[in-house]
């Protein structure tokens, strides 16, 4: 009896080590990934689209600075609760909100889900000052298209709008993984916008930050 306790001590203690070693070693990656999804925040820096000009070197299509306001799901306690707050300071639905950040990703996304564009500067002030209530909340500096006004060229120009369900829909995952196109990009639409959209749009960064407890 007493050989079988130890036969059956020293089998527990390798089954053990044998589970260690696959958390340690063989599943290493995955669980890191797991710790940094949760540990690093990713914010896409949206790279500004390429000028447009003409043979005199007068700018056609230019960009201005813009503020958009994320929220990044997998962070939010209550989901509803933040957005029906949100929403209140945006003057927006709660719905409206919701809508996007399902067609964003779900609850379990990690990359922020752009819900309000083009932010005047009293609502991100406000955003800002209930920061502690509104977790999961982020809100960024991105560029926003600007034509000159009465330009002779708009028809030619064409315009850029963001991205459709319907469009996404269209792009290969080849396209999408080399581009970064995803829900919220804001893409050529007509004209020349649209034929050199690929060489205008550029390619999205990205910026890296550690979320404390």
């Amino acid at each position: 009896r007493a050989n079988f306790l130890r036969y059956l001590v020293v089998i527990g203690f390798s089954l053990l080590l044998i589970k260690v070693f696959f958390l340690q070693v063989i599943d290493f990656q995955f669980y890191k990934g797991i710790s940094d999804k949760n540990r690093i925040r990713q914010i896409p820096q949206p790279a500004p689209r390429g000028l447009i000009m003409d043979r005199n070197g007068k700018l056609l299509a230019q960009n201005r600075v813009s503020f958009t306001v994320s929220v990044i799901p997998y962070e939010i306690k209550d989901l509803n609760a933040t957005l029906s707050a949100l929403s209140k300071i945006l003057g927006v639905e709660t719905h409206i909100l919701q809508e996007k950040v399902q067609n964003g990703g779900g609850l379990k996304f990690f990359r922020p889900v752009k819900v309000h564009k083009d932010m005047d500067f009293n609502t991100l002030s406000k955003i800002a000052e209930q920061n502690q209530e509104l977790g999961g909340v982020i809100y960024q500096v991105e560029p926003v298209r600007q034509y000159p006004t009465q330009s002779w060229a708009t028809h030619l120009l064409g315009y850029v709008s963001e991205i459709s369900a319907e469009e996404l829909e269209k792009v290969s995952p080849e396209e999408r993984e080399k581009t970064d196109i995803l829900m919220g990009a804001y893409i050529g639409k007509e004209g020349i916008e649209k034929k050199y959209d690929a060489d205008l749009r550029g390619k999205e960064g990205c910026e890296y930050l550690e979320v404390t407890a």
